[in-house]
């Protein structure tokens, strides 16, 4: 509901053709994606220990999710960019409604380039014939078929480094700046007492403080419990699996519920 009310918002406003706009409606619909996508799919095949929706949809799904997961953190970390660049050169030429349009397909096209290995590597199994057992018989799972755990572990590693690391470095990197860029030039400022430019100072750090923290506590889990699965399963235990993926997952779901609130409302 954030989120749709986010899209209200700019399409309301779409006479205000600004790059900030464009990345933060963007954003939110990339966030409606991942929760179509990842929640209600994880959700049945956690419950019911089994893949119910087909052949095709076990190429189309995990593809569909990796991209809109993707392409949220490649939005946050578009609008960090584009924010240091208006404060680092606030007189230079301003970025425009065309430059945004080139960001976002910019931020599509590697979002589907990234994630493309999935549709081809993902099958469905019958249970039954993988562990011949009768009960099975109508049970199917769909599961990563690489053609080695190397490859496995190196998409894995890359989408670590792309989906977290490199945001998180690019939102820490530049609100640091951004917070020393605001609080120079209040310095600078005679027309302002010191207490003010103190809370103003304090007032944006908290903020972008609270949008690095937001990102890094909520993606971090998951992105852990991936690698950890993918090098040695066995370091969870079968009997805490599923509660320890469905925490993660969860986590991973809340920054889709933050970001219309710490981007949105708040920006």
């Amino acid at each position: 509901m954030g989120n749709l009310l986010i899209l209200l918002a700019i399409f309301r406003k779409r006479k205000q053709k600004t790059i900030i706009n464009y990345l933060i409606g963007n954003l939110a619909f990339s966030d409606i994606l991942v929760v179509l996508f990842c929640s209600p799919f994880t959700l049945t095949c956690v419950l019911l220990d089994q893949w119910i929706f087909g052949e095709v949809m076990c190429h189309v799904v995990p593809f569909l999710q990796c991209v809109s997961v993707l392409i949220s953190t490649l939005m946050l970390m578009s609008i960090a960019l584009v924010r240091y660049h208006m404060i680092k050169h606030p007189l230079s030429t301003n970025l425009t409604a065309n430059h945004g349009y080139f960001l976002i397909a910019t931020v599509w096209t590697l979002g589907f380039t990234i994630c493309s290995p999935l549709p081809v590597f993902h099958k469905i199994i019958n249970l039954r014939e993988a562990f011949n057992l009768e009960p099975l018989m109508n049970s199917y799972l769909c599961i990563e078929s690489w053609p080695s755990d190397s490859y496995r572990i190196a998409f894995t590693i890359s989408l670590l480094l792309v989906q977290y690391i490199l945001p998180l470095s690019c939102l820490t990197i530049s609100h640091t700046s951004v917070c020393r860029s605001i609080s120079s030039s209040n310095m600078n400022s005679v027309s302002k007492s010191i207490t003010r430019i103190k809370k103003r100072s304090r007032r944006v750090f908290c903020r972008l403080t609270v949008l690095i923290l937001a990102f890094a506590v909520s993606w971090m889990p998951l992105h852990l419990f991936h690698l950890v699965t993918d090098f040695n399963a066995n370091l969870i235990s079968n009997r805490h699996f599923k509660l320890v993926y469905c925490i993660c997952h969860l986590l991973g779901m809340v920054s889709c519920c933050l970001n219309p609130i710490l981007y949105g409302f708040f920006k």
